[in-house]
């Protein structure tokens, strides 16, 4: 079972105890559990989630996801999964200016690439689930 999965499920009460739906995203051009929507007003919440699957921790975000996310009218997030309930979390607004400074290189896939370290600073780590609603919500 993948992070990204065991995320959803251990968001999904969390989120509804708070009175929150979650779902996929349907901003996206194919229906993925990797992109969620969380029904926050006025703006709804996106929470685009990567997890990392070696033992040098790094993710990829796609350039298109980045673009559609960045056009649509939300709140969006990267959640970068070291486990299922902790990781990184950066908003829409920090992953686009590391892009703009060139510290999150797009690759020849199309994915812009974010090492553990040197990118990702202490302040954006979070350590449970509950830290994360709280900074995102």
């Amino acid at each position: 079972m993948s992070a990204a999965f065991k995320f959803r499920c251990l968001i999904t009460p969390l989120l509804q105890r708070q009175g929150l739906a979650i779902g996929a995203w349907p901003g996206s051009t194919r229906r993925s559990w990797n992109v969620l929507v969380v029904s926050t007003t006025p703006k709804q919440t996106v929470l685009y989630v990567k997890e990392s699957n070696t033992q040098r921790k790094f993710w990829g975000l796609t350039r298109n996801q980045v673009d559609r996310l960045e056009a649509a009218d939300v709140r969006w997030f990267a959640v970068l999964l070291t486990k299922s309930d902790s990781g990184y979390l950066l908003s829409g607004g920090q992953v686009l200016r590391r892009i703009d400074q060139g510290l999150f290189e797009l690759s020849h896939d199309g994915d812009y690439k974010i090492n553990e370290s040197p990118d990702l600073a202490g302040g954006h780590h979070f350590g449970s689930l509950d830290e994360l609603a709280h900074r995102t919500l």
